[in-house]
C-alpha cells in the first residue's frame, strides 16, 4: 500500500468520508482543525515509526506535504 492510500486510512477513520488526493488540504478540504492534526500526527508516528516535529507539521498543509515528509523520513 503506497503513503497516500495509507493516509486515506487514516482520514477515513477519522470519519471524513471526502475524496483524497495529494493536493486535498487539510483545513480548507477536510475541515480538520488542531486536534485533528495532532491525532493524525500520532497515527501516522505509530505506523510509519518515527517521530513528526511539531515545528515540521505546521509547515504541511496538503496530503502530497505530507507523503512528501513520510517518504522523506523513509528514505
Amino acid at each position: 500500500m503506497n503513503i497516500i492510500e495509507k493516509l486515506r486510512e487514516i482520514i477515513l477513520d477519522a470519519g471524513i468520508e471526502k475524496p483524497i488526493s495529494k493536493e486535498t488540504n487539510f483545513v480548507n478540504d477536510l475541515g480538520f482543525d488542531s486536534l485533528d492534526m495532532v491525532d493524525m500526527v500520532f497515527k501516522i508516528e505509530d505506523i510509519f515509526e518515527f517521530s513528526i516535529r511539531d515545528a515540521d507539521i505546521k509547515n504541511m498543509n496538503t496530503v502530497g506535504e505530507i507523503a512528501n515528509y513520510i517518504e522523506m523520513k523513509m528514505s
